[in-house]
C-alpha cells in the first residue's frame, strides 16, 4: 500500500478495496495532477515573449483587409513544452510544437486574443520586415483559477 500515499485520508475505504496494481496507478495519476497544478512563481518567468496583433491594411484594394503583424508589448513568461499525449505526439510528427506560455494577468495580457501571435524575443531578430526567430500561433487563452496568471496555448511551426 505504499503506492497509495497520494490518495487522501478520506479515501481509506477505497484504498482497502483497491488491488495493489490499481492503487499504484491511482497514486501515479494523483502525483501527475499535483505536479501539473504547481503554482507559477515569479522566478519561473524566464522568457521574454512579444505579442503581436494585425495592424491596419494599407495597400491596393485587392480584397485583403489584414495588415502585417505589429508588436504590441513584451512580457516575461514561463514556457512549458507539452509532452506525452497522443495529440502532442501527432503535432510533433507534423512539425508543430505545442507550448504553454504562462504570463501575469494584467491589463496588457488580458487584451491577447487568438488572432494574435507570440514571438520569442531572444531567439531571433528583424531582418527587414521578416522575423528570423521562433513565432507561435496562439491557439487558446485560459486564466488560472486564482486569476493571477494567464495560460496561453501556442504552437510553433504553424503558418501565421
Amino acid at each position: 500500500m505504499m503506492g497509495c500515499r497520494f490518495l487522501s485520508l478520506h479515501d481509506a475505504e477505497l484504498r482497502r478495496s483497491m488491488p495493489a496494481k490499481l492503487c499504484g496507478y491511482a497514486s501515479a495519476v494523483s502525483s501527475l495532477i499535483q505536479r501539473c497544478q504547481m503554482k507559477t512563481t515569479t522566478g519561473q518567468l524566464r522568457e521574454n515573449i512579444a505579442f503581436d496583433s494585425r495592424g491596419p491594411y494599407s495597400g491596393p484594394d485587392d480584397g485583403n483587409t489584414e495588415g502585417p503583424f505589429e508588436e504590441r508589448f513584451i512580457v516575461s513568461a514561463r514556457r512549458q513544452y507539452l509532452r506525452g499525449t497522443e495529440t502532442v505526439m501527432a503535432a510533433r510528427l507534423e512539425g508543430r510544437q505545442p507550448v504553454l506560455l504562462t504570463v501575469r494577468a494584467n491589463s496588457l495580457s488580458k487584451q491577447i486574443t487568438t488572432d494574435w501571435q507570440a514571438r520569442d524575443v531572444r531567439s531571433g531578430a528583424w531582418v527587414g520586415t521578416k522575423w528570423t526567430g521562433i513565432t507561435y500561433a496562439i491557439k487558446a487563452i485560459n486564466p488560472t483559477e486564482d486569476r493571477a496568471w494567464i495560460d496561453i496555448l501556442v504552437e510553433s511551426g504553424v503558418a501565421s
